[in-house]
C-alpha cells in the first residue's frame, strides 16, 4: 500500500531541491537527504520480502532486483539525455557540448557522481548551474546503493536462525563506519559524491524498516513532537542562515527524517497526506530529472536572472514535462513489464536508445564537442580537433560569458574582438 504521507514528504523535498537550484533556497539541497532516508526505508522493506522470505536462488533474485531498478531509473534519463544532446547541438559552444556528452555517458552508466567528483569536485561551484545533467550524481549514488545493498541481505540470509537480526547488525555497523567517513574525510568531493560517506543516510531508513513494527493505532511519538520535527525539517531547508555547520545540519535532517518516517499513525491524515502534494511526491523523480535540464539551458541560452513571468513559464514547463514522463514512461513501465509482448518491446526500445544515445555522445566527445564552425574561436568542424589549442582560446573568450551568465554576451565579445583586430 502506498503511503501518502511519504509522498508528501517527497513533495516538500523536491520543491526544496528545485528552489535551491533556482537560487531561492540556500539549503534546499538537503531535500536530497530526506529522499535518501525514505529510499532506504522503502527499499529495505521491499528487499526483506523479496530476499529474507523467498526461496528463489540468490543470483536470480539479485539480477531480477537490479534489472527492475535500472528500468525504473533509465528510461526518463534517456529521454532527458536525448533532449540535452539535441539542444546542446544547436546552443552550446564546443567545450560545453563536449562536457555535456561526457555527462550523458556517465549518467547512462549511473556514474555521474564519480565523474563530478573527478572533474568539478565542488557541487557548489557556479559552473554547475550551466550543466544540464549535473544533478544526476544523485541517481548514480542511488544505483550504486542498489548494487551493493542486496548483497547484505544475501549475506544475512546465511544465518538460518535469525537473518533479520544479522542483517540489522551488518547495516548498523556499516552505518557507523559511513558516518565516521562522512565526518572524517577532508575531501569535500568524496564526502558529497561517494556512496561510502552517504550510506548512513540510506541505512537510517533501513534500520527503521527492520526495527519499527508498530501495532495498529499505536503512536511512536506524541503528535506535538512529530509536528515540531516536521516544521523543523522544513525550516532547516528553507532558512538561508547558517546557525549550525552544513555537515551537522545534514545529520540533523537525517535524524528528523527518521522520526517522520516512523510517524505514519500521526501523519497519514488529510493535511500531511494531502492528495495534491502526494501526486507531486509520486512524480518527484521526473520533476527531479527535468528541472535542472531546463534551468541550465535557460541560464546558458538566455539569462541567469529570472523574472516572475520567466520563472512561471519555467515551472509550467517542468510540470508539463514531468507529467508526461511520469504518466507515459514511469507509470507505463509497470504495465509494460507485466505483459510478455510489451516487456520484450520495452526492453528492445530501451536498449536501442541506450546504445544510440551513448554512442552519439561518445562520438561528440571524441570530436571535442565541435559540430559546427565557430569563427570567433577559429574552429572549423572539418579540421582535426586540437583540444589544447582551442581550449586556451575558449577560456579567454568565455571568461566574460561565465561572469555574465548569458550566452547572449558572446556576440558582444565577438564584436569587441573584431574591433580590436
Amino acid at each position: 500500500m502506498r503511503l501518502k504521507y511519504l509522498d508528501v514528504l517527497k513533495a516538500f523535498a523536491i520543491i526544496a531541491v528545485v528552489l535551491y537550484h533556482s537560487g531561492f533556497m540556500s539549503y534546499g539541497y538537503l531535500g536530497v537527504d530526506l529522499f535518501l532516508v525514505i529510499n532506504g526505508y522503502l527499499i529495505t522493506k521491499s528487499l526483506s520480502k523479496r530476499v529474507l522470505t523467498s526461496n528463489i536462488k540468490a543470483i536470480s533474485e539479485y539480477w531480477g532486483f537490479e534489472i527492475s531498478r535500472v528500468l525504473r531509473l533509465i528510461p526518463v534519463l534517456l529521454v532527458a539525455g536525448i533532449v540535452c544532446m539535441s539542444l546542446g547541438f544547436w546552443a552550446m559552444l564546443p567545450d560545453d557540448y563536449e562536457n555535456l556528452s561526457e555527462s550523458v555517458i556517465a549518467t547512462n552508466l549511473f556514474g555521474n557522481n564519480i565523474l563530478s567528483a573527478i572533474t568539478t569536485k565542488n557541487y557548489w561551484d557556479v559552473v554547475n548551474e550551466y550543466k544540464p545533467l549535473m544533478h544526476t550524481w544523485y541517481v548514480g549514488v542511488v544505483m550504486q546503493f542498489y548494487i551493493v545493498y542486496p548483497i547484505l541481505f544475501f549475506l544475512a540470509k546465511l544465518d538460518k536462525k535469525n537473518p533479520q537480526r544479522t542483517l540489522l547488525e551488518i547495516i548498523s555497523t556499516l552505518a557507523v563506519i559511513s558516518l565516521l567517513i562522512y565526518f572524517g574525510t577532508t575531501d569535500v568531493a568524496h564526502r558529497f559524491y561517494y556512496l561510502p560517506s552517504r550510506f548512513f543516510e540510506f541505512a537510517a531508513g533501513g534500520i527503521v524498516a527492520l526495527t519499527w513494527k508498530p501495532k495498529e493505532g499505536e503512536h511512536s511519538f506524541h503528535n506535538w513532537f512529530v509536528y515540531v520535527c516536521y516544521a523543523l525539517i522544513l525550516v532547516l531547508m528553507a532558512l538561508n542562515k547558517e546557525f549550525i555547520s552544513a555537515n551537522l545540519k545534514l545529520v540533523v535532517v537525517v535524524a528528523l527524517s527518521v522520526i517522520l518516517v516512523m510517524s505514519s499513525s500521526t501523519l497519514e491524515n488529510k493535511v500531511t497526506a494531502n492528495g495534491v502534494l502526494a501526486k507531486i511526491g509520486a512524480a518527484s523523480y521526473s520533476i527531479f530529472v527535468w528541472h535542472q535540464v531546463l534551468l541550465a539551458f535557460y541560464r546558458y541560452m538566455i539569462s541567469s536572472r529570472f523574472t516572475i513571468v520567466n520563472y512561471s513559464l519555467f515551472l509550467i514547463a517542468v510540470a508539463i514535462l514531468s507529467w508526461l514522463t511520469y504518466q507515459f514512461i514511469e507509470q507505463k513501465t509497470n504495465v509494460w513489464l507485466k505483459e510478455k509482448r510489451s516487456k520484450a518491446f520495452f526492453y528492445t526500445i530501451t536498449i536501442i536508445l541506450f546504445f544510440a544515445l551513448t554512442g552519439f555522445a561518445g562520438y561528440i566527445y571524441k570530436k571535442g564537442g565541435v559540430v559546427r564552425d565557430v569563427p570567433e574561436l577559429y574552429i572549423s568542424k572539418n579540421e582535426h580537433v586540437n583540444h589544447k589549442a582551442y581550449n586556451d582560446r575558449y577560456i579567454n573568450w568565455t571568461s566574460h560569458l561565465r561572469q555574465t551568465r548569458s550566452i547572449g554576451w558572446l556576440l558582444e565579445i565577438a564584436l569587441e574582438g573584431t574591433l580590436l583586430m
